[in-house]
């Protein structure tokens, strides 16, 4: 198979967006909110995803925390405003995968989305192994000079996957890197 036809694939069988239209304004608070990006409750499966860390001591901190910081939060201008505001209150044993994913839930609350590819965990081994060796040529800059962050524009990755939002790229690279491993990437 493809990258074409691992995005069309992708494209068709992706329910992302409907999982993201829980964290729009209206649903929740945004205490509430917060609670539920920190946790990635899934009401109907009544399952947490991509679980950032198996103690649910370590989750609640982090809830309490971004609570507590909400007024230092304002009114995020940007994708980004919201990444540094959980990153910088990121609590010990909350990886990356939780930090990335907690701000895009709470940036959908705001209608804010990323405009480039922050990669981090099993989007980073994904962009490894689909951009080769040299990647690291493609790197933007790292969010907040820390390596485990890098940030790519979406013209870095073929294309392909141009069409696809930013935070979908980041979805599919993570959805898709055990099969990098194994397909034929060539057109």
């Amino acid at each position: 198979m493809n990258l074409k036809h691992l995005v069309e694939r992708y494209k068709r069988n992706n329910n992302y967006d409907w999982a993201l239209s829980e964290c729009k304004p209206g649903k929740h608070s945004i205490k509430e909110m917060i609670k539920f990006a920190v946790y990635t409750w899934d009401p109907e499966l009544k399952v947490c995803h991509r679980n950032y860390s198996k103690d649910n001591r370590v989750r609640e901190e982090m809830v309490k925390k971004l609570q507590q910081s909400l007024s230092s939060l304002g009114t995020p201008a940007t994708f980004e405003d919201i990444l540094k505001w959980v990153y910088f209150n990121k609590v010990r044993g909350f990886n990356s995968t939780g930090v990335y994913d907690t701000a895009l839930r709470i940036g959908v609350y705001f209608h804010l989305y990323p405009t480039m590819v922050y990669v981090h965990s099993g989007s980073l081994e994904g962009t490894k192994l689909l951009l080769g060796e040299n990647y690291g040529d493609k790197v933007a800059y790292y969010f907040q000079n820390n390596e485990n962050y890098p940030v790519f524009h979406r013209s870095s990755y073929p294309i392909e996957l141009h069409e696809l939002e930013p935070y979908h790229i980041e979805n599919f690279l993570c959805a898709n890197k055990e099969r990098f491993k194994t397909t034929v990437l060539a057109n």
